[in-house]
């Protein structure tokens, strides 16, 4: 299914012309030692025919890594390549999920695809309500007006959530754990390779952490430690709405000093 809007393709065209002409040739080396921003920027190259050879094929294997990585214009630029099939499969399903990665990083035109995508439910069930609220964060309201302004205009009744349990205990007890099980990667102490990574994960109804993904990371060594550790996890105690198992989605911080 292919869906070209007039949105998406002048969003492509700003954020190729945003690059800086840094020569191919660096861009290589930075992205051959891991560096997602290379990655993205020579992704565009590739995607525009500047300075190299037009190739969506090589564009798309540039971007995935850095979209792997948790760079939010990868991510994006990977939604519009899936979108119209530009030098991958065309894939509505993974397009959005592309867009929301990007969009949950605060990715401005992300953020606007995915209100566009949901007012009219293209690759998407269509939610007039989430839709407002991608719109509302992309004009950079704080999440308290954010919040006003849907209760206006989507009343509802609140409903009863607990937040799911590890050991027991809060999130905070996860990260806490996760802080002891980690292991600094040996390659990325010596390299001198430090910073914070932002993970997410979906704990199921049955209490297990699934979905795992890394939304920001400096480098893939470090994006690789993360992952393994939360794939090791415990079960946890689901969550409950209205006392009814659900799933729930999670995001925390891990710092490497």
């Amino acid at each position: 299914m292919h869906i070209r809007s007039l949105l998406l393709i002048p969003l492509l065209c700003a954020a190729l012309a945003a690059r800086a002409n840094e020569p191919p040739a660096g861009l290589t080396a930075r992205a051959k030692a891991g560096d997602a921003e290379a990655m993205t920027r020579l992704g565009t190259l590739y995607l525009e025919g500047r300075e190299v050879e037009q190739n969506d094929k090589k564009a798309v294997r540039y971007l995935q890594q850095a979209a792997r990585l948790g760079d939010a214009e990868a991510q994006f630029l990977m939604g519009e390549c899936l979108m119209n099939g530009r030098g991958i499969k065309p894939d509505c399903q993974a397009a959005v999920a592309a867009y929301r990665e990007a969009a949950e990083q605060g990715h401005r035109d992300a953020q606007q695809t995915m209100a566009f995508l949901l007012s009219q439910g293209l690759g998407i069930r269509k939610n007039p309500k989430e839709a407002m609220l991608w719109q509302l964060r992309s004009e950079g309201l704080d999440e308290a007006e954010i919040e006003t302004r849907l209760a206006e205009a989507y009343p509802e009744m609140p409903s009863d959530i607990d937040n799911a349990k590890f050991q027991g205990g809060t999130l905070r007890d996860f990260s806490l754990w996760v802080s002891r099980t980690l292991q600094y990667p040996a390659e990325a102490a010596q390299q001198n390779i430090k910073g914070q990574v932002i993970a997410q994960f979906v704990i199921d109804k049955e209490g297990r952490l699934t979905e795992v993904r890394i939304l920001k990371s400096p480098h893939e060594l470090l994006s690789r430690a993360v992952d393994a550790v939360l794939r090791r996890s415990p079960r946890w105690t689901p969550a409950t709405e209205d006392g009814v198992p659900v799933r729930i989605r999670y995001t925390i911080p891990v710092n490497f000093n």
